[in-house]
């Protein structure tokens, strides 16, 4: 919902407006429910992969989420 009253927003529930979309939907199944967690095949800087999701043991998901700007991830793998 936009803050702006000159920006049209909306609210969608059980079911998405296909106007509202260029393309086509993509659908991923849920890895874990209690954020709806999918799972995030690679980490791309500038085009190029990180290696971080193909390291032995990686658990890599990603909760998308259009409502945030703030992406977190694990302080240890910040740098």
């Amino acid at each position: 919902m936009s803050y702006n009253p000159e920006e049209e927003s909306e609210i969608l529930l059980g079911g998405w407006n296909n106007d509202r979309f260029e393309g086509q939907l993509q659908w991923y199944p849920v890895v874990k429910k209690l954020f709806w967690a999918i799972k995030l095949d690679d980490v791309l800087v500038n085009g190029v992969s990180t290696g971080f999701c193909n390291r032995p043991g990686a658990n890599c998901t990603v909760c998308p989420d259009s409502g945030t700007s703030l992406a977190t991830f694990p302080k240890a793998h910040y740098d």
